[in-house]
């Protein structure tokens, strides 16, 4: 285990680290950083159960045809444009992540800042649209290639042992994505003047 640890550090902080520090950057001074940084690793956590327990539903039935993940992104034979698909595949990636939101809302505890649920929504959404399915990613192509493999994010992957193969996805492009979240977020909470 503490060799894991060891390689999930040494892989995953530069990328990891700016995304806490974006989401400082739009959730501080509202919230303290034990706070914000909490938030943002919960934030890994709740999308890799999302997105696992999507995969578990029934593929049949009433269920399995409201499940747009697996309708339109899983099928061998796209129903779809791809435009379409991608367009489809973006709304499931953004309900994923905010419905954290919903549940925050039903318990009345907002323990994740607003600004970073939204900007860890995009941040996915954007990877997996972009990165993932326009310019293509071998660790993308791994998760079609066996579904119950891949859910991401990769470090939790390896945490709970999910991954295709031991092999460690390169996070670093991702910051870009990142910066432009960041970027927007910083100025919708502007615009908006909301508070986290």
């Amino acid at each position: 285990m503490e060799a894991l640890v060891s390689k999930i550090l040494r892989n995953y902080f530069p990328a990891t680290f700016f995304i806490l520090i974006c989401s400082i950057l739009v959730s501080y001074p509202d919230r303290n950083l034990i706070q914000i940084t909490l938030g943002i690793s919960f934030m890994y956590f709740w999308i890799y159960f999302i997105h696992r327990s999507l995969h578990m539903l029934p593929r049949d039935g009433l269920i399995g045809s409201l499940n747009t993940h697996w309708q339109y992104h899983h099928q061998p034979e796209k129903l779809l444009d791809r435009r379409i698909e991608l367009c489809f595949e973006a709304v499931t990636d953004i309900g994923m992540n905010y419905s954290i939101l919903l549940l925050q809302w039903a318990t009345g505890v907002w323990f994740v800042p607003f600004s970073v649920v939204l900007m860890f929504g995009l941040i996915y959404t954007t990877v997996h649209i972009v990165n993932y399915s326009i310019i293509g990613s071998k660790t993308h192509k791994k998760h079609h290639m066996n579904v119950d493999t891949n859910y991401g994010p990769d470090p939790v992957d390896h945490i709970y042992g999910t991954n295709h193969d031991d092999t460690f996805e390169d996070m670093l492009p991702f910051t870009i994505n990142a910066a432009f979240c960041c970027a927007f977020i910083y100025y919708m909470k502007d615009k908006f003047g909301w508070v986290d």
